[in-house]
Parts: structure tokens; sequence; C-alpha cells
């Protein structure tokens, strides 16, 4: 299942995958069509809940450039919350 991540453009490269690994492998990148701020990232994940949609990692500094994803919270189409949020292990 493909979901989507939106990233304020500036900070995309925080999101360096081989030291903070997504929910799920990176397939595209492209603009927002409605804030030319920010990325939406698609990511294949077979983790995410029936139906989901938008995946929304919650990111911690963990350093000067390195951040890690303290949990992750999974949404419908529609931007309505369809999955508990799950912590992850410190």
């Amino acid at each position: 299942m493909t979901v989507e991540l939106h990233v304020a453009t500036a900070l995309l490269a925080d999101l360096d995958p081989a030291r903070n690994p997504l929910p799920g492998r990176e397939v595209a990148r492209r603009p927002s069509p409605v804030d030319p701020r920010v990325t939406i990232v698609d990511l294949e994940t077979p983790d995410a809940p029936e139906g989901a949609a938008l995946v929304d990692p919650i990111f911690e500094r963990a350093g000067f450039h390195d951040i890690r994803i303290t949990e992750i919270r999974w949404y419908d189409r529609d931007g309505y919350f369809i999955a508990p949020s799950v912590p992850l292990a410190a």
C-alpha cells in the first residue's frame, strides 16, 4: 500500500533513509499542489492499516543532524485518524 508523507521541503535533507528509516520504502517525491513549501513523499509500506492514505511519523531530534521516529499515526484520505498511535522503542 502506498501512503503519503507531507514534509516541509526545507527538512527533506533530514530524511536520510540510512540513518532515519521511515515506515516504508520511498517510491516518489513531488511538490505539493497546495503549498510550494511542502514536498509529498510517497511511501510503499506493508505495515499500513487498511484504508491508510497519510502517515504522520512523530520525530524527535537526537543530536545536531540525527532525528528518530518516536511514534507513527495513520490517517485516511480525508484526514481522519484511523489507527492508534504506535509508540516505537527508544
